[in-house]
């Protein structure tokens, strides 16, 4: 934290390792929801823990981590730090709250035994509604009283885990295309500026592929307003477009710049001569 805290506020070269941390990257985000049902037991087993006669290695580096986690979230707010590196400390707290939480159900277990068996057959009646897609059912059958489904909300991260084995893994020909294209003959020859308008984990492959870093020019980032004046006031040489839902209000505001690229992924657009 000492060195990264000098790298970050004194720094006035290009890269370092203050720096490096705002860079941001992909990465599964989720502040508390996978949390949530292992709070309750996981800090009686902390404060268990702290009335102890001697100090326990579990609570001492849980109260460490989440005081360092803590400074890494207002840095982050401050802009200093990306949420990418800010998970990767983040999740290690996950392995200290099960420590805890496996600690407190055992001291539980003979004075508490109904209400965990109690607190536990909620959580699968939740578990049973997301998993067997029954809430999401009633919701497709547009009741009244189920407009929305919410159990999966708890379930965050397996619901993100099945989501990604079914997906199709292999690169996208026509991604492939488009970044090579970009790297070839706007980055390499012309040393141009490009804007990169696509789903947010293809812009990210995006500069790993070109090795461009956007940083705080990720689109997502700016209101649409902002997005479109830089876009045609010259901010930018190229944008590069990807075709799907969320960039239509971009694709139909280009209509009528030339276009020097295109396949089925996406379009590069000549912002400025």
């Amino acid at each position: 934290m000492y060195y990264s805290y000098f790298g970050t506020f004194n720094s006035t070269t290009a890269l370092t390792v203050g720096n490096a941390f705002n860079l941001d990257g992909y990465i599964y985000r989720d502040l508390y929801s996978n949390f949530i049902i292992f709070i309750p037991f996981a800090l009686y087993g902390l404060i268990k823990l702290l009335k102890g006669k001697e100090p326990n290695s579990a609570a001492i580096s849980f109260i460490a981590m989440v005081l360092f986690t803590g400074a890494l979230f207002v840095f982050g707010i401050y802009g200093k730090i990306a949420g990418y590196y800010y998970y990767k400390c983040y999740y290690v707290l996950w392995l200290l709250v099960f420590y805890l939480l496996v600690y407190g159900l055992f001291l539980l277990e003979e004075r508490a035994k109904t209400l965990i068996v109690v607190y536990a057959s909620v959580w699968a009646l939740l578990a049973g509604l997301n998993f067997s897609g029954l809430e999401a059912k009633l919701v497709e059958k547009k009741l009244d009283f189920v407009p929305t489904a919410k159990s999966g909300t708890y379930f965050d991260i397996y619901n993100f885990n099945k989501w990604k084995l079914q997906e199709d893994t292999r690169y996208d020909p026509e991604m492939m295309a488009s970044f090579k294209y970009i790297d070839d003959h706007l980055l390499g020859n012309k040393n141009a500026s490009v804007q990169c308008i696509c789903y947010f984990e293809n812009v990210f492959w995006y500069e790993a592929i070109t090795n461009q870093r956007l940083n705080n020019e990720y689109w997502w980032k700016k209101a649409q307003e902002t997005l479109i004046r830089e876009l045609k006031n010259g901010t930018y040489d190229y944008a590069f477009v990807q075709k799907y839902d969320g960039t239509l209000f971009v694709l139909d505001e280009l209509q009528g710049y030339s276009i020097v690229f295109e396949n089925d992924f996406g379009c590069v657009y000549l912002l400025s001569d």
